[in-house]
C-alpha cells in the first residue's frame, strides 16, 4: 500500500530567538482618538476612544478597524473579555459580538471594568459601587480609606490571578483623584473568581 501525505511547510521568516515589532496598519480616525482603551470581545479586538464629537468604538476587521458605533462624550468602556459594556448617561449598553446591543437602566456614570463576576463602576453620587449580574443592579463597596482618594480621571482598571490561586484574583484602579491631582492613585481589591469552572 502507497500513502500520499501533503506537507505544509511553514517558513519562520525572522531570524532565530527574535521577534520583533512591525508595522500592522494606520487608523486615521483612532490616531485622533484620545482617551482610548484596548480590549477584547471573545475574538474580536476593540478599541474605544474620545473624539471631537463624541466617543467611538471599533473593531478589527480583515485587517482594519471598522466603526461599529458612537456614543456621547462622557461614555466609559469596560470588557470582560467576551463582552463590552458602554455606560453613557445613565444606560449601560452590552454586547458580546459589537454588533447587537442590550440596554440597561442604570444609576452609573463610568463603569471601570470586570474582574471575574464583578464589574465596577462610579455612581452617579461619585460613589465606587459594584454589580453580580452585568449592571442591572449595583451596591456601594467597602472601602477602608479616605474615599476622597479613589482615582476620578484619567482611570485604568486592570484584573490579574494571584500567583498563589488562580481562583483569586486582584482588581486594581489606577487614576487622578479629585482630592490630589498632582499624584496618581492606586487602589486594588481582592476578588475570589469562580466563574470559569
Amino acid at each position: 500500500n502507497v500513502r500520499k501525505y501533503i506537507l505544509n511547510i511553514v517558513a519562520h521568516k525572522e531570524e532565530a530567538d527574535s521577534f520583533m515589532w512591525s508595522k500592522h496598519f494606520v487608523d486615521n480616525d483612532i490616531k485622533n482618538y484620545t482617551s482610548v482603551k484596548t480590549g477584547l470581545c471573545n475574538k474580536n479586538i476593540v478599541v474605544f476612544g474620545k473624539t471631537a464629537s463624541g466617543t467611538e468604538l471599533k473593531t478589527l476587521v480583515n485587517d482594519s478597524f471598522k466603526k461599529v458605533k458612537s456614543f456621547g462624550a462622557n461614555a466609559t468602556m469596560a470588557t470582560d473579555g467576551k463582552t463590552i459594556y458602554v455606560a453613557d448617561v445613565n444606560v449601560i449598553y452590552s454586547s458580546s459580538d459589537a454588533t447587537n446591543w442590550k440596554t440597561i437602566s442604570t444609576n452609573v456614570k463610568s463603569v471601570l471594568g470586570v474582574c471575574g463576576k464583578e464589574m465596577f463602576a462610579i455612581s452617579n453620587a461619585n460613589k465606587l459601587v459594584m454589580s453580580l449580574n452585568n449592571g442591572n443592579s449595583w451596591t456601594n463597596e467597602n472601602i477602608d480609606d479616605d474615599a476622597r482618594y479613589i482615582p476620578s480621571s484619567d482611570i485604568n482598571f486592570i484584573s490579574t490571578s494571584t500567583e498563589s490561586n488562580s481562583d483569586i484574583k486582584r482588581a486594581f484602579l489606577i487614576g487622578n483623584s479629585s482630592a490630589d491631582s498632582k499624584k496618581a492613585e492606586v487602589w486594588s481589591k481582592i476578588v475570589e473568581d469562580n466563574t470559569e469552572k
